[in-house]
Protein backbone atom coordinates (compact mmCIF):
# COMPACT_ATOMS: atom_id res chain seq x y z
CA UNK A 1 0.00 0.00 0.00
CA UNK A 2 1.57 3.26 -1.10
CA UNK A 3 0.12 5.93 1.15
CA UNK A 4 1.51 8.38 3.67
CA UNK A 5 -0.32 9.07 6.91
CA UNK A 6 -1.04 12.65 7.90
CA UNK A 7 -0.37 13.27 11.58
CA UNK A 8 -2.30 16.03 13.36
CA UNK A 9 -0.17 18.13 15.66
CA UNK A 10 -1.98 21.24 16.80
CA UNK A 11 -2.89 23.13 13.64
CA UNK A 12 -0.08 21.54 11.61
CA UNK A 13 -0.38 18.32 9.63
CA UNK A 14 2.81 16.45 8.78
CA UNK A 15 3.19 13.41 6.52
CA UNK A 16 4.71 10.28 8.03
CA UNK A 17 5.20 6.79 6.58
CA UNK A 18 2.70 4.39 8.13
CA UNK A 19 1.75 0.74 7.66
CA UNK A 20 -1.43 0.58 9.80
CA UNK A 21 -3.88 1.96 7.21
CA UNK A 22 -7.61 2.03 7.96
CA UNK A 23 -9.54 -0.55 5.92
CA UNK A 24 -13.02 1.02 5.57
CA UNK A 25 -14.70 4.44 5.63
CA UNK A 26 -16.60 3.72 8.84
CA UNK A 27 -13.24 3.44 10.66
CA UNK A 28 -12.46 7.08 9.84
CA UNK A 29 -13.45 10.28 11.67
CA UNK A 30 -15.16 13.33 10.17
CA UNK A 31 -12.90 16.08 8.89
CA UNK A 32 -12.83 19.29 10.89
CA UNK A 33 -13.12 22.62 9.05
CA UNK A 34 -9.92 23.30 7.12
CA UNK A 35 -8.65 19.71 7.34
CA UNK A 36 -8.05 17.53 4.26
CA UNK A 37 -11.04 15.51 3.04
CA UNK A 38 -11.13 12.19 1.26
CA UNK A 39 -11.78 12.75 -2.47
CA UNK A 40 -14.16 9.77 -2.51
CA UNK A 41 -16.31 10.02 0.65
CA UNK A 42 -15.49 13.39 2.26
CA UNK A 43 -14.29 12.03 5.61
CA UNK A 44 -10.91 13.02 7.12
CA UNK A 45 -8.25 12.53 4.41
CA UNK A 46 -5.73 10.92 6.75
CA UNK A 47 -3.60 9.52 3.93
CA UNK A 48 -2.14 10.82 0.69
CA UNK A 49 -2.05 8.37 -2.22
CA UNK A 50 1.48 8.20 -3.68
CA UNK A 51 0.20 7.54 -7.20
CA UNK A 52 -2.30 10.41 -7.40
CA UNK A 53 -1.36 12.75 -4.52
CA UNK A 54 -5.09 12.84 -3.61
CA UNK A 55 -6.25 12.76 0.01
CA UNK A 56 -7.97 9.49 0.96
CA UNK A 57 -9.32 8.09 4.24
CA UNK A 58 -8.90 4.31 3.86
CA UNK A 59 -7.99 1.37 1.61
CA UNK A 60 -11.58 1.08 0.41
CA UNK A 61 -11.51 4.63 -1.00
CA UNK A 62 -8.03 4.10 -2.48
CA UNK A 63 -9.35 1.09 -4.39
CA UNK A 64 -12.35 3.11 -5.60
CA UNK A 65 -9.98 5.88 -6.71
CA UNK A 66 -7.78 3.37 -8.57
CA UNK A 67 -10.79 2.09 -10.56
CA UNK A 68 -11.81 5.58 -11.76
Amino acid sequence: MNVKKKHRQGNAIQLIAHDDVKERCWDQIKALPGEPRCVICGLYGEYKCDETEYDICCLECKQTLSVK
